[in-house]
C-alpha cells in the first residue's frame, strides 16, 4: 500500500526552516486536496510571507511497512 505525506516549510521570518507534517493519507487525490487547502490557510495565517507563492508543501509517496531514509529538510548553522 502507499500513503502520501504532505509536508513542507513553514517559516517564512528571514533565516531557518521548519518542515512540518499536515497529514499521511492513503490515495494522492486526499492528499492534493489536503495540499491545497493548507496551502491556502498557510497563506492566510501567515503575516511575514512578503509573496503568497512562497508557500509550496510536497508530497512524499512512500511505501507502508517499509523502511525509508528520506530527507524532509530543515535549515542548520
Amino acid at each position: 500500500m502507499n500513503l502520501y505525506l504532505v509536508h513542507g516549510n513553514t517559516w517564512f521570518e528571514g533565516y531557518g526552516y521548519e518542515e512540518h507534517v499536515f497529514g499521511v493519507f492513503t490515495s494522492r487525490e486526499k492528499a492534493e486536496e489536503a495540499k491545497i487547502v493548507t496551502e491556502k490557510r498557510l497563506q492566510e495565517e501567515k503575516r511575514m510571507i512578503d509573496d503568497p507563492e512562497d508557500v509550496k508543501l510536497d508530497i512524499l509517496e512512500v511505501k507502508a511497512d517499509e523502511r525509508i531514509d528520506e530527507y524532509l529538510g530543515g535549515y542548520v548553522e
